[in-house]
């Protein structure tokens, strides 16, 4: 878990003020951390540990919400109902 956290401290610090990487557009950084965005929520909620919260990084909390409710982006993922089960029983399957 530590070491997840480094990971994200140095995700947060790099947003330097920005709403999203790439400034006010997304960018390939944006992209490239895309597992963060969107994949880590449905990790956190499928294992009930919490590694990215409002309290913790504010600035990178803010980016993945406002990364995964971007149009462009909505359209390329897929539906967040249908891959939660599946992950949450390999989750579950593959305790620490």
């Amino acid at each position: 878990m530590e070491e997840a956290c480094e990971c994200l401290k140095a995700l947060e610090s790099a947003l330097n003020g920005n709403k999203l990487y790439g400034g006010h557009t997304i960018g390939l950084v944006d992209i490239a951390a895309n597992f963060t965005g969107f994949w880590l929520s449905i990790v956190q909620e499928a294992s009930g540990r919490e590694l990215l919260s409002a309290h913790k990084f504010p600035l990178l909390f803010n980016w993945s919400h406002d990364f995964v409710n971007c149009g462009i982006v909505q359209e390329c993922l897929p539906p967040r109902k249908t891959i939660y089960w599946p992950s949450s029983k390999l989750v579950l399957q593959h305790p620490q």
